[in-house]
């Protein structure tokens, strides 16, 4: 109680001194906004100077690889650091590089693009072509470059949004092993592809209709994997802390409940072995251990469909919340449509509300940009949402239909 009692004191107290000084803290608050529209404007500038390629690649259609291959396109990708020295993101207005891969459907037609910055292509293509050598790379213009700046007009209508994880990211999704059945050995390996569901959404797209899935990514250093550590602590039951509450006393963390103690109280928790957990939590600290071993992308996903008003059809997006949806598992982790991005929110003027949230959305898969709810992907997982299909896939995704051969050595030359 005396705690309860010195603690709303003091918050009286601050709350007096504020109303009495607010002017004192004026000059600090100007100034701390005018160092904030500083460094936004050296980002902007920084952002409009990036030089981005497009390309589109095919492989050929006889390639034997499962998405282990791509896995390790993305592994070697990591290689491009996203941290920037905090001098140079206010000087500056320095941001990490990062990647998009997109798989996008226009009109059925389905490509495989990846935008990326100009410095980076050489390390992508060589590490596509180390994987597929008989892959082609086309570098081609911003499919989205022929559509207007803003979405919805009067010829166009727009839905969409962006996917976010059901649980923390220590939990990982249903990666490319799971869907792979090994019957009698190598040769009889038979794959679901994650990937066919989705492509045959996308392939029955009409003329004038236009469908993309946006994977944003840029390498994340290893905080994501510490901080896995507390969710294994959570299952392993260890609950019990000491933390240091306020005027310097020291307070128990039990279950959630505070306890206030006068003097020093050493830290105790109770040690559970594996053993002593449910078979459950067993297998959830094994598959968190086998995520976190891997390298990890700060990720953004986002999906957008549009077309011509008379052929616009809402029911296309379900396709794509369905291919996500079989890489969720309830006992880890999956996908859902993050509520502040979906057009249909249930507001009271709702119609104003779609309108600004669609523009939003559009806008930021034309820009690329990353969202403000970030989240870490793996290696493993990146290459079960984004991967190139191999010849056992029974899909509409591009293929090279021949392949491609040196000229004899003895050819005549005129």
């Amino acid at each position: 109680m005396d705690q309860l009692i010195q603690t709303l004191a003091l918050l009286i107290i601050t709350f007096e001194f504020i109303l009495s000084f607010w002017w004192l803290l004026l000059p600090f608050l100007l100034f701390s906004a005018l160092l904030g529209s500083f460094e936004s404007y050296k980002r902007v500038n920084y952002l409009a100077a990036m030089k981005w390629v497009t390309l589109q690649l095919s492989v050929p259609r006889e390639t034997r690889k499962s998405p282990k291959a791509t896995e390790q396109i993305f592994a070697a990708l990591h290689t491009v650091g996203s941290s920037v020295k905090p001098k140079d993101r206010f000087w500056k207005g320095k941001v990490g590089d990062w990647f998009s891969f997109e798989i996008v459907s226009i009109g059925g037609d389905i490509h495989f693009i990846i935008r990326v910055l100009e410095g980076n292509r050489n390390l992508l293509e060589s590490q596509i072509y180390a994987q597929y050598p008989d892959a082609e790379i086309f570098e081609v213009d911003d499919y989205m470059a022929d559509y207007p700046d803003s979405m919805p007009d009067d010829q166009y209508e727009v839905t969409g949004g962006e996917l976010i994880l059901t649980k923390p990211d220590a939990y990982p999704i249903r990666t490319y092993p799971e869907f792979e059945e090994d019957n009698a050995g190598k040769d009889d390996l038979k794959r679901i592809d994650p990937l066919a569901s989705l492509s045959q959404s996308m392939a029955i797209l009409l003329p004038g209709e236009l469908m993309s899935v946006q994977v944003l990514i840029k390498s994340a250093d290893d905080k994501w994997a510490k901080a896995a550590q507390s969710e294994v602590d959570k299952l392993m039951g260890k609950k019990s802390k000491v933390t240091l509450g306020f005027f310097g006393k020291i307070i128990i963390a039990i279950d959630g409940i505070l306890f206030p103690s006068a003097g020093e109280v050493k830290k105790e928790e109770k040690e559970i072995t594996m053993s002593q957990l449910t078979f459950g939590k067993q297998e959830q600290i094994k598959a968190i251990d086998r995520s976190t071993s891997k390298l990890g992308f700060s990720t953004n996903i986002r999906f957008i469909y549009f077309a011509e008003r008379s052929k616009f059809n809402k029911g296309r997006v379900a396709g794509v919340t369905g291919a996500f949806k079989q890489l969720s598992s309830q006992a880890l982790n999956g996908f859902k449509v993050d509520g502040d991005t979906k057009p249909d929110g249930k507001w009271p003027i709702k119609a104003i509300m779609e309108f600004r949230r669609k523009t939003k959305l559009y806008k930021k898969f034309k820009k690329r940009a990353f969202a403000v709810k970030t989240y870490v992907l793996n290696t493993e997982e990146l290459a079960t949402i984004y991967h190139f299909p191999d010849i056992g896939i029974e899909s509409p995704l591009p293929r090279i239909e021949a392949k491609k051969g040196e000229p004899p050595i003895n050819l005549p030359i005129a």
